[in-house]
């Protein structure tokens, strides 16, 4: 297949590590591709422009960094 690691594929590592990462998704009720976690909050989910991207992440740093 162009452009998929299958050795990657076969490995259980990269198998558990896929899983675990569905189930994360799955508790964060994330059904949008892309979705943005940063430091374990939401910061958007699905298809948005990129000034809601710059605005969002823009958001969290500065909380991000208000809180440190």
């Amino acid at each position: 297949m162009a452009g998929i690691d299958t050795a990657a594929l076969s490995d259980p590592a990269t198998h558990t590590a896929v899983r675990a990462e569905e189930a994360e998704a799955r508790r964060n009720e994330l059904h949008g591709v892309p979705s943005f976690i940063l430091a374990g909050h939401l910061l958007f989910s699905g298809a948005q422009p990129v000034d809601t991207m710059v605005r969002f992440l823009r958001q969290a740093t500065l909380a991000r960094n208000q809180a440190a």
